[in-house]
């Protein structure tokens, strides 16, 4: 419908995304095991998942990547 459903930063995650990636590696760790390289690693969403009806279009924006869309037929 036009309005923004959701917004967020990087700093919304843990207070920076790379101190989510900290813990993790942290975590396996602890479990004598660790990340590997080639490993990916999603630091989470930092937005609510909001549905979207058919006919209705999202765009996901993110500074420095550009975008993507989805539009539900």
């Amino acid at each position: 419908g036009g309005e923004a459903r959701g917004r967020g930063k990087g700093s919304d995650v843990m207070g920076h995304p790379f101190a989510a990636l900290a813990w993790l590696a942290d975590h396996l760790a602890k479990r004598g095991k660790s990340l590997k390289k080639g490993d990916i690693v999603s630091t989470g969403s930092v937005v609510i998942a909001t549905p979207i009806g058919r006919g209705e279009e999202t765009i996901c924006a993110i500074d420095g990547l550009g975008e993507a869309r989805l539009l539900l037929t």
